[in-house]
């Protein structure tokens, strides 16, 4: 399959970890194993702020002990600030050299929000009604969130795990095969 330019935001609030492990950790680290080594990674962590670990690096230069530091769990759980974040600057991220690598952003998180403003919440809600046409974003979250209200998104973007390694696995195990359809271009033999 082709590279993709894949942007990350993934939530390292306490809810999220086992231990000193975050449970999206190991399914993360496997699933960007899956992708073509010229694919190019920008990766937010956020908690009750928001944090860039890398912006667009080669996914063969990445340091899996620095994603494994950086998505230690702890604090509370920044969503709309740290989504709006990534969306204001999204012309910034999802260019790249390469005119016909496709930009994917991928949010992971188990919680609701309990750190945003009601602005930040508002300002979400208004550019969520028509940046997801521009956008191709994949949801994961719990079974107890309805994701696609929550962000507005299509159903089939959003990939429901509970909160363990098992069933972070096996959605990441999805996202993986959407992934590789995506990255086809069209005429790419199916």
């Amino acid at each position: 399959d082709n590279p993709i330019n894949l942007i990350c935001l993934i939530d390292i609030s306490g809810s999220m970890g086992l231990g000193f492990e975050n449970v999206a950790t190991k399914p993360f680290l496997d699933f960007i194993e899956t992708l073509h080594q010229d694919s190019v990674l920008t990766l937010f962590t956020f908690n009750h702020n928001i944090k860039e670990v890398y912006t667009k690096e080669k996914i063969e230069s990445i340091d899996k002990d620095n994603i494994k530091t950086a998505l230690k769990p702890g604090g509370g759980t920044y969503f709309w600030g740290s989504i709006l974040n990534v969306l204001e600057k999204w012309p910034e991220y999802s260019t790249t050299d390469n005119e016909n690598m496709k930009s994917l952003f991928l949010v992971i998180t188990d919680g609701a929000d309990g750190a945003s403003t009601d602005e930040e919440l508002d300002k979400f809600t208004e550019m969520s009604s028509s940046c997801w046409n521009d956008i191709n974003c994949y949801f994961m979250h719990p079974p107890t969130l309805n994701g696609s209200s929550l962000l507005n998104l299509p159903e089939g973007q959003c990939l429901a795990f509970d909160n363990d390694e098992q069933h972070t696995e096996a959605a990441i195990n999805g996202l993986s095969g959407l992934v590789a359809q995506y990255s086809r271009n069209p005429g790419d033999d199916e």
